[in-house]
């Protein structure tokens, strides 16, 4: 069989070397272990794969990912990560790095933050493969993948945790965040199986921990359809939020109330609740919610008939979704002005807004109605072109 060629990638080669000390392994590991798989890779042809100076081989590049476990779908999104990165910081210490990697991360500069994550990596990689730095830093970049809609890639590095298994004092947020993977993956039950090993760790009665918990669960029970359930949670978790002084994380929950008002077909009472969750934000500066909320405005109001105000509140939101690199919130965007366009009978606009939220779609794995519709109206042909009618909801119970 003909080794076809696979070109050298600087990212690549970094990602493969940084796999192979994660592990912990020698070059000549390496090579003995290949040849138990059939494909022997010689040390020195190994060490020219990582500088980047080498092509792998397709072969080659497969008996890599066999050992170094890494699942093949998830290497495009290691690839596009790392890529976003810029000059690794001279930064050494460990907690400095994961601290300066959380703060970019919350300014929304993904590739600095992600700088700071593989630096850590790579520092961490010179301990044990069991030590808490090197599970810090594989739990930091999986939130950090999660975060702009790579879940596939963020279930795979949280599911090496769960194994290893996670040290006690990050059991509670490996938990948390598995639960949130499988939501974003289409499988609430999966989620709330989840939350439910998470309730009995330590800490787990924190009022800001509880308040995540109780967020995530409101999220996981409105897609398995219990909205009242949802809305029992949300309240709570609003409460728990407010305790524990974090008005951010509060705001946020707004994004879910809304959604179960839209469920239990009570979009005026949405549209009102997003009108007052939109000023708040704007009064308080919260950038990091306040495109969410413009965007929840502009999908009432087409839910509501009303598509032409919508479109404002819709293009605004996406104008500040692209600024913060925020995927998910750009692809709604670009969903609801679809929804938007069609109701106004603008069939040129509403195939092109078809067209780029599915385009944005392709690069997400988030599983959810909005994403499950796209694909179907992609499958079926034609549906971006028919006058978009506001589903009617019967109201659920509780």
């Amino acid at each position: 069989m003909p080794r076809h060629a696979l070109k050298p990638s600087p990212t690549l080669a970094r990602m493969l070397r940084a796999r192979r000390e994660e592990l912990g392994w020698s070059v000549r590991e390496v090579t003995a272990r290949s040849a138990e798989i059939g494909e022997r890779i010689p040390p020195v042809t190994l060490l020219k794969i990582e500088a980047g100076t080498q092509e792998p081989g397709v072969r080659r590049f497969y008996a890599l990912l066999r050992l170094y476990r890494l699942p093949l779908e998830v290497v495009p999104d290691l690839l596009e990560l790392e890529s976003l990165a810029v000059e690794t910081p001279k930064e050494t210490d460990p907690d400095a790095l994961l601290a300066r990697g959380k703060a970019h991360w919350a300014k929304g500069e993904i590739g600095p933050g992600l700088a700071c994550l593989f630096a850590l990596r790579q520092i961490a990689a010179a301990g044990r493969r069991g030590d808490r730095y090197v599970q810090r830093a594989v739990l930091a970049f999986a939130i950090a993948a999660s975060s702009i809609g790579r879940i596939r890639l963020a279930n795979h590095l949280i599911g090496d945790l769960l194994v290893a298994p996670p040290d006690p004092s990050l059991r509670l947020n490996v938990l948390v965040l598995a639960a949130v993977n499988w939501l974003d993956l289409g499988s609430p039950d999966a989620a709330l199986a989840f939350l439910l090993q998470a309730e009995s760790c330590e800490g787990a009665s924190a009022p800001g921990v509880r308040a995540w918990i109780l967020h995530v669960r409101a999220n996981a029970l409105l897609a398995a359809g219990r909205a009242g359930e949802a809305s029992v949670a949300i309240a709570a978790a609003t409460e728990a939020y407010e305790a524990a002084g974090d008005p951010v994380n509060a705001a946020k929950a707004l994004g879910v109330r809304i959604r179960i008002l839209l469920a239990e077909s009570r979009g005026g009472e949405a549209r009102e609740l997003a009108e007052r969750a939109l000023a708040d934000a704007e009064r308080d500066g919260m950038k990091i919610v306040l495109h969410n909320r413009r965007i929840d405005l502009g999908r009432c109001l087409v839910e509501l008939g009303q598509a032409k105000d919508a479109i404002a509140h819709l293009t605004d939101g996406l104008a500040h979704a692209l600024l913060l690199h925020d995927r998910t919130a750009e692809f709604r965007a670009h969903f609801w002005l679809w929804k938007a366009w069609a109701a106004m009978g603008d069939r040129e606009q509403a195939r092109l807004e078809h067209a780029i939220a599915l385009n944005r779609l392709q690069a997400m794995d988030e599983v959810n109605w909005e994403s499950r519709e796209l694909r179907v109206s992609s499958a079926t042909g034609g549906e971006h072109e028919k006058p978009y009618r506001p589903r009617r909801r019967r109201r659920l119970p509780g």
